[in-house]
């Protein structure tokens, strides 16, 4: 059995392209965590960001339905949540305040981006820096 690093930690996955937003909610549950997903659509994803709804943290796709999420990610910035963002084909150009964020590719190894995050949370836990 894999060790269950997210063990309770509810991680948000905002994703439009259901594959995607699949193996990565796969590859999150493995670690024990508690999949926030599909959130396919700004107004969703803005929805639960704004609720009571405890987030660890979040996958945040570039766009979604054709929206740049970037409203989302100051958010999720507001609320001291890490994310890393996700980019496809023809993704827009990353504002220079996110230059911290971690960026992975749709077409690339899911794996190394939830490893990535996995990371992030539990350094974020351990009272290390976020992002």
């Amino acid at each position: 059995m894999r060790e269950q690093k997210l063990l309770g930690r509810y991680i948000l996955i905002a994703e439009d392209n259901n594959s995607v937003a699949v193996s990565l909610g796969e590859a999150f549950g493995a670690q024990g965590a508690k999949v926030l997903y599909p959130f396919a659509t700004i107004e969703d994803v803005l929805d639960l960001i704004m609720s009571s709804q405890p987030i660890d943290a979040a996958v945040l796709s570039l766009t979604l339905q054709g929206e740049e999420t970037f409203v989302a990610a100051e958010n999720l910035v507001r609320r001291h949540i890490p994310f890393v963002f996700l980019k496809g084909h023809n993704a827009p150009e990353i504002p220079g305040h996110f230059e911290g964020v971690g960026r992975f590719d749709k077409s690339g190894n899911l794996a190394d981006t939830a490893h990535h995050l996995t990371r992030i949370v539990l350094a974020t836990s351990q009272g290390g820096a976020r992002g």
